[in-house]
């Protein structure tokens, strides 16, 4: 096997190796430089954990030369089996450089909200990283998945008090949306914008129900039926002959059929019930965002750029970013402005976590 494949140097990469450099005389050169250096640079590049100690005679000085060595008779005489006698053994400190790179690439990494990558690094160097930065990573990454089980088992092992910039928002369905937006927002900061308005869709429509139920008394359920697959559905006999069906047949020039709840369908209702001109105004822009710019990100092979958006729709994507904001606020869900900056927190907490290591 090859060296890094080699079990011994594997086993060797989990734990701390020790090695007496003292010992390796200044005169005997390997490859032209002392051996001593040599080991002091491994010890400054190794992947794994290389401590170089010193071991001084018990003199502190040269040892004299033996020339007949009685194993059984020196050990019997070693003071060093004294349990009062003094640590003769002394860790040479050294920066390792490699150790300080990678934390360097982890720090980078969170900074720009890449936290698989930031992951991958830090499972190389455990034994030279806090556990607690570990875990942070793992959250983080969860929490971009909406991954909501293995961010309560993290949560579980980090300290309570994190729990407020960790889940600013309490509410469990509340959270979805928070969480889903946040994600949102971060893929706007990365510029992927494509991305970004393929995702619009599912947090508008939600959005958009909330918002109607909360500032009227129509309830979207009563005119549905859910299927086995969970796809809500419109029901065409619930509809029959209800200011709801009105609406829709108006709006879709009463060829308006049964099939999944869109926010197409959704907004003409807000536009008809709701008094509120600059909420439904909101709507209105995000549907055109929809309408204009998401169909072709999802469907087509197509470049997004902030230009595109901007050209297609008249809206930059902060601008969209803002609307949605706005749309959160008036769906009810709790919401202060530090929140918004949630992500930012969680990373300050994780750097910090990397200078106790």
């Amino acid at each position: 096997e090859g060296w890094d494949g080699n079990p011994s140097v594997k086993r060797i990469k989990r734990r701390s190796l020790y090695l007496n450099f003292r010992g390796v005389s200044r005169r005997r050169r390997m490859g032209g430089k002392y051996s001593q250096e040599i080991f002091l640079i491994l010890a400054a590049l190794a992947e794994y954990s290389f401590i170089p100690v010193q071991v001084s005679t018990p003199i502190k000085a040269i040892n004299k030369n033996i020339k007949t060595y009685d194993l059984i008779e020196q050990w019997k005489n070693n003071k060093d089996n004294d349990d009062n006698i003094d640590n003769r053994c002394e860790a040479k400190k050294v920066t390792n450089l490699l150790e300080l790179l990678k934390k360097d690439m982890i720090k980078k990494h969170i900074q720009v909200y890449d936290y698989v990558a930031a992951l991958q690094i830090a499972n190389d160097m455990k034994n030279q990283i806090n556990p607690e930065t570990v875990t942070f990573l793992r959250f983080a990454n969860a929490r971009l998945l909406l991954d909501f089980n293995t961010m309560n088992q993290c949560m579980e092992k980090l300290p309570e008090y994190y729990k407020d910039v960790l889940f600013p928002i309490k509410n469990p369905e509340q959270r979805n949306i928070y969480e889903y937006a946040l994600g949102l927002q971060i893929k706007l900061q990365k510029e992927e914008y494509a991305d970004f308005v393929r995702a619009i869709t599912p947090i508008v429509l939600d959005l958009c129900i909330m918002i109607l139920e909360n500032n009227t008394k129509i309830k979207i359920s009563d005119y549905t039926s859910r299927e086995k697959n969970g796809v809500e559905n419109w029901d065409m006999n619930k509809l029959k002959n209800t200011p709801i069906g009105d609406v829709l047949q108006k709006e879709f020039y009463n060829k308006f059929k049964a099939g999944p709840v869109y926010s197409s369908n959704i907004v003409p209702l807000m536009r008809a019930f709701i008094k509120n001109g600059r909420l439904v105004k909101d709507a209105e822009c995000i549907r055109n965002v929809e309408q204009k710019i998401r169909n072709i990100a999802a469907h087509e092979i197509v470049s997004i750029t902030s230009e595109k958006i901007q050209k297609l729709t008249g809206n930059s994507p902060r601008e969209i970013m803002q609307v949605i904001k706005n749309l959160i606020a008036y769906a009810g869900i709790d919401q202060k402005r530090k929140y918004w900056d949630s992500y930012d927190k969680m990373n300050e907490l994780i750097l910090k976590s990397m200078k106790n290591t």
